[in-house]
């Protein structure tokens, strides 16, 4: 199932390579301009790749990094995380494994509490996978892949109540306190055999607002139009929603799904016949088309889409304001096995796969061992830093952690 819903893989980069001269987001080299189709910004995918820079780094969009260390106490303990919801004055993990309960910390890393508790009596859930907040209300959503419900709780873990749901499996889940809406996006067959996937608004009663169905690749035949799901990403009051083989990135603030923005993918939009044979396993099909276009982040003025071809990822940097763009490309150094956005604010770790997109803001979990591991006296003498100021927090704050501690979240501020 996560093959499916697969939004963005960028694998694990370690090391330090000197910085390379690159062009500057700001400047009007390198920036294109869209055109309109009946009002509806047009991205020429053929233009944007043909125009990519050769590197594109942390501080290119972002314009700073906090770490977080979360508290450690036995009812705690942090191993995998699988998901992680920040507010204002709030952290929620959801922990994976057998104990897939929800902990809470403040916003500085303090423990606070664990929302529920695991089990099957009343009020209680069992395998949490995807969870979502209202807070405004201070509720929390959790929907369970085991059973056909939402448990809601409010933040300090007492049960609220419960909402039937007409469905059981599902892959994302998001809430949107203006319009008290749930966005769930899930199977509605068979999680060993699916057919279909869906996109259902509903409100906290179970009331469906809107619904759309998409088919599996693996299973259409070539007389069938394919719209299978690609990715989704909160954006502020609304969602943000991609789809395989079609160009258009579409909106849902609350009514119904509207047109976005288009990227006129040409000549690298994939054919239904390379998606049947990759569904067969043939990944070679692939490679002269642009498998997934996906969002990896939103800011008040900019939209960031990621996407690949040929093994290689692309950023694109998408002005709302101007309708203009950037594109930027990654590539692998010497030494270094994948691509990644390199670190160059504090000269720390590097920009991974368990990235968390959130509105305005990225996080990566980071287990206190790998940090220490990692961040070495020998790797900070040779990383680059603009801020040398965070690069000496970041030294200090590696010094105080212990092997056994809970992961550090790194936070990292878009611009």
């Amino acid at each position: 199932m996560k093959i499916v819903f697969i939004s963005l893989i960028i694998c694990f980069l370690g090391g330090c390579y000197p910085r390379q001269t690159h062009n500057n987001i700001y400047e009007e080299e390198g920036l294109l301009s869209v055109f309109t189709l009946d009002e509806i910004p047009v991205i020429d995918l053929e233009a944007a790749i043909a125009s990519a820079t050769d590197y594109y780094y942390l501080s290119d969009i972002a314009k700073r990094i906090e770490y977080i260390p979360l508290e450690f106490t036995p009812e705690n303990a942090i191993g995998r995380v699988a998901q992680v919801f920040f507010t204002n004055e709030d952290i929620f993990i959801l922990r994976m494994g057998s104990e897939a309960t929800i902990c809470r910390f403040d916003k500085t890393g303090n423990f606070l509490n664990i929302i529920g508790n695991i089990g099957r009596g009343p009020g209680e859930y069992l395998g949490a996978l995807y969870f979502t907040v209202d807070t405004t209300k201070q509720h929390v959503y959790i929907n369970s892949n085991w059973m056909p419900n939402i448990r809601v709780y409010d933040y300090n873990g007492q049960y609220i109540r419960t909402i039937t749901k007409d469905y059981t499996y599902t892959a994302e889940f998001y809430y949107f306190p203006e319009t008290s809406l749930l966005a769930n996006i899930g199977i509605e067959v068979n999680i060993q055999d699916p057919k279909s996937f869906f996109l259902l608004i509903a409100d906290t009663d179970n009331n469906i607002i809107h619904k759309k169905k998409y088919l599996l690749s693996s299973i259409v035949s070539p007389d069938q139009r394919v719209f299978g799901y690609s990715s989704a990403f909160q954006s502020g009051t609304r969602l943000l929603l991609t789809e395989k083989m079609n160009d258009t990135i579409f909106s849902f603030n609350g009514t119904a799904l509207e047109p976005f923005l288009i990227i006129d993918q040409g000549r690298y939009k994939i054919p239904l016949d390379a998606v049947l044979s990759q569904g067969r396993g043939n990944n070679e099909a692939f490679d002269p088309y642009v498998s997934v276009i996906s969002i990896f982040n939103e800011t008040p003025q900019y939209v960031f889409l990621t996407f690949f071809l040929r093994q290689k990822m692309y950023l694109l940097r998408f002005d709302k304001l101007n309708h203009r763009y950037t594109t930027y490309l990654t590539t692998r150094e010497e030494g270094m096995p994948v691509n990644a956005i390199h670190n160059d604010i504090d000269g720390g770790l590097h920009v991974i796969s368990r990235i968390i997109p959130r509105y305005n803001q990225l996080a990566r979990i980071i287990h206190s061992f790998d940090m220490k591991e990692e961040l070495t006296p020998e790797y900070f003498s040779k990383s680059d830093a603009i801020d040398m100021e965070a690069k000496e927090r970041l030294k200090n704050l590696v010094q105080t952690l212990d092997d056994e501690d809970n992961p550090v979240i790194m936070k990292i501020i878009m611009k």
